[in-house]
Protein backbone atom coordinates (compact mmCIF):
# COMPACT_ATOMS: atom_id res chain seq x y z
CA UNK A 1 0.00 0.00 0.00
CA UNK A 2 1.31 3.63 -0.96
CA UNK A 3 1.43 5.60 1.62
CA UNK A 4 0.05 9.37 0.44
CA UNK A 5 -0.08 11.31 4.10
CA UNK A 6 1.19 14.55 4.30
CA UNK A 7 -0.35 15.89 7.16
CA UNK A 8 1.91 17.34 10.40
CA UNK A 9 0.40 17.32 13.43
CA UNK A 10 1.98 20.55 15.15
CA UNK A 11 -0.23 21.24 18.37
CA UNK A 12 3.04 20.46 20.56
CA UNK A 13 4.46 23.52 18.38
CA UNK A 14 1.72 25.75 19.09
CA UNK A 15 1.93 25.43 22.71
CA UNK A 16 5.70 25.61 22.83
CA UNK A 17 6.97 29.06 21.37
CA UNK A 18 10.82 28.26 19.72
CA UNK A 19 10.35 24.89 19.61
CA UNK A 20 12.02 22.76 17.15
CA UNK A 21 10.96 19.50 15.44
CA UNK A 22 12.75 16.93 12.94
CA UNK A 23 10.41 14.33 10.83
CA UNK A 24 11.95 12.27 8.41
CA UNK A 25 9.96 10.33 6.03
CA UNK A 26 10.42 8.03 3.31
CA UNK A 27 8.52 5.76 0.48
CA UNK A 28 5.38 8.72 0.51
CA UNK A 29 4.18 8.93 -2.69
CA UNK A 30 2.00 11.82 -4.45
CA UNK A 31 -0.56 11.59 -6.78
CA UNK A 32 0.39 14.85 -8.20
CA UNK A 33 3.76 13.34 -9.70
CA UNK A 34 1.77 10.53 -11.54
CA UNK A 35 6.11 9.52 -12.94
CA UNK A 36 7.59 8.49 -9.72
CA UNK A 37 8.71 4.78 -9.45
CA UNK A 38 8.34 2.65 -6.73
CA UNK A 39 10.89 4.07 -4.66
CA UNK A 40 8.63 7.08 -3.96
CA UNK A 41 10.19 10.25 -1.89
CA UNK A 42 12.04 10.50 0.83
CA UNK A 43 13.37 13.43 3.26
CA UNK A 44 13.30 15.20 6.15
CA UNK A 45 11.03 18.33 7.45
CA UNK A 46 12.00 20.91 9.95
CA UNK A 47 9.50 22.54 11.61
CA UNK A 48 10.26 25.63 14.20
CA UNK A 49 7.89 27.68 15.53
CA UNK A 50 8.71 31.66 15.11
CA UNK A 51 5.89 33.66 16.64
CA UNK A 52 2.95 34.02 17.45
CA UNK A 53 0.90 32.99 13.78
CA UNK A 54 4.16 31.51 11.54
CA UNK A 55 5.93 28.32 11.39
CA UNK A 56 9.18 28.12 8.88
CA UNK A 57 9.51 25.22 7.34
CA UNK A 58 12.17 23.59 5.55
CA UNK A 59 12.57 20.70 3.39
CA UNK A 60 16.22 18.86 3.39
CA UNK A 61 17.75 15.99 1.38
CA UNK A 62 14.56 15.43 -1.13
CA UNK A 63 15.48 12.53 -3.01
CA UNK A 64 12.93 11.24 -5.77
CA UNK A 65 13.51 8.69 -8.83
CA UNK A 66 11.17 9.91 -12.02
CA UNK A 67 10.24 7.73 -14.94
CA UNK A 68 11.30 9.88 -17.65
CA UNK A 69 11.63 10.01 -21.63
CA UNK A 70 15.18 11.03 -23.27
CA UNK A 71 13.73 14.12 -25.57
CA UNK A 72 16.39 13.21 -28.03
CA UNK A 73 16.12 9.03 -28.68
CA UNK A 74 12.69 8.82 -26.97
CA UNK A 75 13.75 5.71 -24.93
CA UNK A 76 12.62 5.64 -20.96
CA UNK A 77 15.32 5.84 -18.40
CA UNK A 78 14.79 6.81 -14.41
CA UNK A 79 15.96 10.05 -13.43
CA UNK A 80 17.29 10.92 -9.93
CA UNK A 81 15.69 14.11 -8.27
CA UNK A 82 17.89 15.73 -5.18
CA UNK A 83 16.86 18.46 -3.55
CA UNK A 84 19.04 19.97 -0.61
CA UNK A 85 17.13 23.12 0.41
CA UNK A 86 13.83 23.85 0.09
CA UNK A 87 11.81 25.84 2.69
CA UNK A 88 8.48 28.49 2.98
CA UNK A 89 6.25 29.19 6.26
CA UNK A 90 3.09 28.64 7.23
CA UNK A 91 0.93 30.46 8.89
CA UNK A 92 -2.62 31.54 10.53
CA UNK A 93 -5.35 32.56 8.64
CA UNK A 94 -5.56 35.43 10.25
CA UNK A 95 -1.77 36.71 9.82
CA UNK A 96 -2.08 35.79 6.08
CA UNK A 97 -1.52 38.83 3.78
CA UNK A 98 -5.01 38.46 2.15
CA UNK A 99 -7.53 35.64 2.76
CA UNK A 100 -9.67 36.18 -0.05
CA UNK A 101 -6.78 35.42 -2.65
CA UNK A 102 -5.16 32.24 -3.38
CA UNK A 103 -2.52 31.79 -0.71
CA UNK A 104 0.78 32.89 -1.97
CA UNK A 105 3.73 30.67 -3.04
CA UNK A 106 5.90 31.62 -0.35
CA UNK A 107 3.66 30.76 2.04
CA UNK A 108 0.74 28.12 3.08
CA UNK A 109 -2.34 28.51 6.07
CA UNK A 110 -1.86 26.36 9.00
CA UNK A 111 -5.27 24.75 9.70
CA UNK A 112 -6.52 25.53 12.97
CA UNK A 113 -9.56 23.19 13.31
CA UNK A 114 -7.24 20.56 13.69
CA UNK A 115 -4.08 21.94 14.45
CA UNK A 116 -2.04 20.61 11.38
CA UNK A 117 -0.23 21.66 7.94
CA UNK A 118 0.09 19.77 4.85
CA UNK A 119 3.21 19.94 3.57
CA UNK A 120 2.19 17.67 0.14
CA UNK A 121 2.23 20.39 -2.07
CA UNK A 122 5.60 21.97 -0.73
CA UNK A 123 7.10 18.17 -1.40
CA UNK A 124 5.76 18.40 -4.97
CA UNK A 125 7.04 22.22 -5.51
CA UNK A 126 10.61 21.39 -4.91
CA UNK A 127 10.61 18.48 -6.76
CA UNK A 128 8.96 19.99 -9.99
CA UNK A 129 10.72 22.74 -9.82
CA UNK A 130 13.90 20.85 -10.69
CA UNK A 131 12.36 19.62 -14.37
CA UNK A 132 14.44 19.81 -17.42
CA UNK A 133 13.19 21.52 -19.88
CA UNK A 134 14.16 18.82 -21.90
CA UNK A 135 15.05 15.46 -19.86
CA UNK A 136 18.49 13.77 -21.51
CA UNK A 137 19.22 9.93 -20.77
CA UNK A 138 22.81 9.53 -19.36
CA UNK A 139 23.41 8.97 -23.39
CA UNK A 140 22.49 11.88 -24.66
CA UNK A 141 23.50 14.08 -21.44
CA UNK A 142 26.81 14.58 -23.11
CA UNK A 143 26.76 17.63 -25.23
CA UNK A 144 29.20 17.52 -28.26
CA UNK A 145 32.65 19.35 -28.32
CA UNK A 146 31.20 22.46 -30.75
CA UNK A 147 28.63 23.17 -27.59
CA UNK A 148 29.73 24.95 -25.40
CA UNK A 149 27.96 24.93 -21.90
CA UNK A 150 28.02 26.92 -19.10
CA UNK A 151 26.38 26.18 -15.55
CA UNK A 152 24.62 27.84 -12.83
CA UNK A 153 23.16 26.80 -9.89
CA UNK A 154 19.63 27.70 -9.34
CA UNK A 155 18.06 29.58 -5.93
CA UNK A 156 16.93 26.12 -5.42
CA UNK A 157 19.90 23.66 -5.11
CA UNK A 158 19.30 22.81 -8.90
CA UNK A 159 21.81 23.23 -11.84
CA UNK A 160 20.91 25.12 -14.82
CA UNK A 161 22.83 24.72 -18.46
CA UNK A 162 22.94 27.27 -20.78
CA UNK A 163 24.26 27.42 -24.38
CA UNK A 164 26.64 29.69 -25.17
CA UNK A 165 25.58 31.64 -28.80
Amino acid sequence: MKDFGYIIKISDLLLNPGKKDIIKFDNKFTKKIPNLTNKGIKGEVHLEWLNSGEIKVTLKNIHASLKDTCGTCWEGFEREVIVPFFDTKFVLPSRHHNITEQIHDEEFIINTKNETIDIEDLVVQSILLQEPLVSRCPTHFQCSDEIELEQEETNFGGTIVFKKW
